[in-house]
C-alpha cells in the first residue's frame, strides 16, 4: 500500500535515464541506451564506468529519514523498514546503515537515493573545447555527456576526456552526502582511441547488465566478403559477457545434475524456462554463436544425464528412448532437428487419450536477434523525468495498444468471414463490430489448432481458429495447451 502511494511522488523526480526497478522500464532499454551513445563515439570518447561500494549496505538511515518523502504520521513506518535487520543463521543482525535487500520497498528506496545523480554529475563542466585540425587550424568541439543508470550500476559516456576528472568528482560529493563511496579497484576508465582499437587491447572493451560492449573497426562480415568500404568502419559489437556465459554453464551443469531421479518430461519443466529466459534476454546482442554454443553444452550434459541414469543400457537404446533421430519415428520434432531431446508421459485426461510430448528448447531457435538500439527509450519520452503518471504516457500507450488492435484485426477478419461467423466450438453466432466503431467488442480470441510449445505456426490462418473467450477456456480444459486439438470439435 505505502509503494503505492509514494511511487508517484518518487519517479516524477526520477531521472530520465534510469531503468532499473521502475515501471514500463527495463534492462534491454538501459542496454539500448548506452548502445546509441557508444554508437556515436569518437576516438576520443571515454566511457566512466563506476561502481558502489556496498551500497545497499552503507547507505545513510538519517538522511534516507530526512529526505524520504513518507506520508505524515507514518515516519515510524520507514524507521522500522530501515532497522528491521536480516536474520541469518537464526540469528537477527541489526544495522545502523544500509536497507535489507529483497524487501518490497528496498528498490524504491535505493532509486531515490540515486535520484539527482545525472543532474549532479555534469555540474559546472565545460560545454566546447577547441581542437587542432589536419590543415593546422582549430575548430570548437561541443562536448556531450550522458549517465545510463540501472538501479546502483551506471556508465558514464563523454566525447571527450576534458570533463573526466570533474565529472568524477562531481559524483564522490554527492554519493558522500548519502554515505556511499566509489570502489577504486573495480572503477576503471576505458578510453576508445585509435590506438587502442588497432592493438584490440582489454580497456577498449566494458561488461554492462551481463553484456559486454566493444567498439571495433575492421570488423570481418564473414569468410566470403571483405569489402573495405563495409569492414573499415567503426562498429559497436555488443554481445554476452564471458563471464555471464561460464556462469550460466555452471547453472545448468548443477540443474542438469541434480536430477538424476527425474523423468525426463519433469527435467525439462524445469530446464526449458532457464533456456527460454537466458535467450531471450541476451536476444538484442549477438549471439549467435554464444546460443549455439549453450545448446551444444546442453547436449552433452542431457547426454550425461542419460548415461548416469541408465547405467546399463546401451547408448543405442538411449538414443532411442530419450532423442529424436529420424523423422520414421511415429513423433517428430517441432523444429525438424535431429536428436532433439524429449520427454514423454501417458494424458491424465479420460477424455484425451494418448500420450503428452514435451521437447528441449533450443535457444538458438527460440527468439529473434534483434539490434538493441531499437528497443531503447524514444528521445520525447526520455527528456521527460518520468512519463508513467503523465498524460503523455497515456497517449503513448493508446497508440500502441491501436497499433496491436490493427495487427490482429486482419486475423479476427479473416478467421470470422472463413468461419462465416460461427463459433467452431459451440456452433453459435459471434458478435463482431468494426474497430472504426468505439464499441466494446464480444470476448473473442484466436485458438492454435496446433499449439506453439510444440511446433505450431502462428502466421497464416491454417492453424487458427476464432472461438468465444470461454469457449477457447474450455478446449484447453479438455485437450491441454500441450496436445493437437481435433478437428472438428466434438461436443462435450
Amino acid at each position: 500500500m505505502f509503494q503505492l502511494v509514494i511511487d508517484p511522488a518518487i519517479d516524477v523526480f526520477s531521472d530520465p535515464s534510469s531503468y532499473g526497478f521502475r515501471k514500463q522500464r527495463s534492462a534491454h532499454q538501459a542496454i539500448g541506451a548506452v548502445a546509441n551513445r557508444v554508437a556515436k563515439a569518437s576516438e576520443n570518447t571515454v566511457i566512466v564506468q563506476l561502481y558502489i561500494e556496498k551500497f545497499f549496505d552503507k547507505i545513510d538511515h538519517g538522511w534516507i529519514q530526512t529526505n524520504f518523502p513518507m506520508p505524515t504520521g507514518f515516519e515510524h513506518v520507514l524507521k522500522s523498514w530501515l532497522c528491521s535487520g536480516v536474520f541469518l543463521n537464526q540469528s537477527l543482525y541489526k544495522n545502523k546503515y544500509g536497507i535489507p535487500q529483497g524487501g518490497i520497498i528496498s528498490p524504491l528506496i535505493a532509486n531515490f537515493t540515486l535520484n539527482g545523480l545525472e543532474k549532479a554529475a555534469f555540474k559546472d563542466v565545460i560545454k566546447s573545447v577547441s581542437v587542432n585540425t589536419f590543415g593546422g587550424g582549430k575548430k570548437i568541439l561541443y562536448l556531450q555527456f550522458g549517465l545510463i543508470r540501472y538501479a546502483d550500476d551506471f556508465v558514464i559516456v563523454l566525447n571527450h576526456p576534458r570533463n573526466l576528472e570533474l565529472v568524477k568528482e562531481n559524483v564522490k560529493i554527492f554519493l558522500k552526502i548519502r554515505g556511499l563511496q566509489i570502489n577504486n579497484k573495480k572503477s576503471k576508465d576505458i578510453f576508445f582511441s585509435k590506438k587502442n582499437l588497432k592493438k584490440s587491447e582489454p580497456s577498449s572493451k566494458f561488461n554492462f547488465l551481463g553484456f559486454t560492449f566493444m567498439f571495433q573497426t575492421n570488423v570481418k562480415i564473414s569468410r566470403i566478403i571483405s569489402r573495405r568500404d563495409m569492414t573499415g568502419k567503426k562498429k559497436v559489437i555488443i554481445h554476452p559477457s564471458r563471464e555471464n556465459v561460464i556462469g550460466f554453464k555452471r547453472k545448468l551443469k548443477v540443474l542438469i545434475g541434480k536430477n538424476t531421479n527425474l523423468t525426463a518430461i519433469e527435467l525439462l519443466n524445469k530446464l526449458n524456462p532457464v533456456l527460454r529466459g537466458w535467450a531471450r534476454y541476451f536476444s538484442v546482442s549477438v549471439c549467435a554463436k554464444i546460443l549455439n554454443e549453450i545448446d551444444n553444452y546442453v547436449y552433452r550434459r542431457l547426454w550425461w544425464w542419460c548415461t548416469r541414469k541408465h547405467s546399463k543400457i546401451g547408448k543405442t537404446h538411449l538414443a532411442d528412448k530419450y532423442f529424436l533421430m529420424s523423422a520414421e519415428n511415429s513423433v517428430t520434432s517441432p523444429v525438424q532437428r535431429k536428436w532433439h531431446f524429449y520427454g514423454r508421459s501417458k494424458s491424465k485426461s479420460k477424455r484425451v487419450k494418448g500420450d503428452n510430448f514435451k521437447f528441449l528448447v533450443f535457444t538458438a531457435l527460440e527468439t529473434k536477434i534483434i539490434a538493441a538500439r531499437k528497443i531503447a527509450l524514444s528521445v520525447e519520452l526520455k527528456k521527460k523525468s518520468s512519463y508513467l503518471f503523465e498524460k503523455d504516457y497515456i497517449d503513448f500507450n493508446a497508440k500502441i495498444a491501436n497499433q496491436r488492435t490493427r495487427e490482429n484485426a486482419n486475423d479476427f477478419y479473416v478467421l470470422y468471414n472463413r468461419q462465416k461467423g460461427v463459433c467452431k466450438f459451440c456452433n453459435k453466432l459471434m458478435e463482431f463490430n468494426s474497430i472504426s466503431e468505439n464499441k466494446e467488442l464480444e470476448p473473442l480470441e484466436i485458438h492454435h489448432i496446433k499449439p506453439l510449445a510444440i511446433g505450431g505456426k502462428h502466421g497464416g490462418y491454417s492453424n487458427k481458429s476464432l472461438l468465444h473467450k470461454y469457449c477457447h477456456a474450455r478446449v484447453h480444459k479438455i485437450f491441454g495447451k500441450t496436445q493437437i486439438t481435433k478437428m472438428p470439435f466434438r461436443k462435450f
